[in-house]
């Protein structure tokens, strides 16, 4: 089976606090009631009342949650998430994602419509018969799109239905597919078949930095995982990004983050 849903509490069976990722699986946090911190890739997020997480296969993520949470988890494997074929939800996951907040519930109304459609999941993926699995998939494409359109009046590329919002929706696509590669803006503007130029001043007015930033903090990201939670050397880190050589690897992160690899590997391990 593609997916699972159940009640997130102190009582789960399947409770980690230690940073892990799901090769596989997508995953929808709602919190309804308590307090801690969601650590995800390097940034740490507040769990409070009425809000959603969003975590994408490899992410690492640590949890660390009062004694009274309460709330409702959906994971969910790649196939489960092209729902009837529609590659649009992995675009919307994607996005919710990308943001650089959890998502808050404000609205009474909107919290009662995301618990009915968890609760309906929960409740159908129990019976575990030839209807279950369908309902389960259309209760999740319920709360991707009322997720998409909460997060829509707070996030300038979900608020702009504009070609320029499509094309970031576009290029974050293409950097999460070819970080490894260490283009240039350049190179995702051709295949994008825009001019740098358009890209860059796109990317800048709806997501507040330019594309040379989304590259980098992506790739940064990805270079954290493999200092912080493996043993591999730094130059061999250094060799699968392309970088020509490791002190320029080095010189790159550092002024990036402060720290050289060595550094942040030893402070993330204390």
């Amino acid at each position: 089976m593609g997916f699972k849903v159940e009640v997130f509490d102190h009582n789960r069976h399947y409770n980690v606090e230690y940073p892990h990722r799901h090769d596989f699986f997508y995953e929808v946090l709602y919190i309804k009631k308590g307090s801690g911190k969601y650590v995800i890739d390097f940034q740490e997020y507040e769990i409070k009342p009425e809000t959603l997480f969003f975590v994408s296969p490899g992410q690492v993520h640590e949890i660390h949650y009062s004694e009274d949470i309460y709330g409702y988890i959906f994971l969910f494997n790649e196939d489960f998430l092209s729902i009837s074929g529609n590659e649009n939800y992995t675009s919307l996951f994607d996005g919710l994602v990308n943001s650089a907040e959890a998502l808050s519930v404000h609205s009474t109304k909107l919290s009662e419509n995301f618990t009915s459609v968890f609760l309906q999941a929960i409740e159908n993926a129990s019976e575990n018969d030839n209807f279950s699995e369908t309902i389960c998939r259309n209760c999740l494409s319920t709360i991707l799109l009322m997720s998409a359109r909460s997060a829509r009046d707070r996030n300038p590329v979900y608020s702009h239905k504009s070609k320029g919002a499509e094309l970031v929706r576009k290029f974050k696509s293409l950097v999460n597919e070819k970080y490894a590669e260490y283009l240039s803006v350049k190179d995702y503007a051709h295949l994008l078949s825009v001019t740098p130029g358009h890209l860059n001043e796109t990317v800048k007015m709806l997501v507040g930095i330019n594309a040379n930033g989304i590259i980098d903090n992506k790739l940064l990201v990805e270079i954290k995982r493999l200092l912080a939670y493996t043993e591999m050397d730094i130059s061999e880190i250094a060799f699968r990004f392309n970088f020509k050589d490791q002190s320029y690897f080095s010189r790159f992160f550092k002024s990036k983050t402060g720290f050289t690899p060595k550094e942040f590997r030893s402070n993330h391990l204390k």
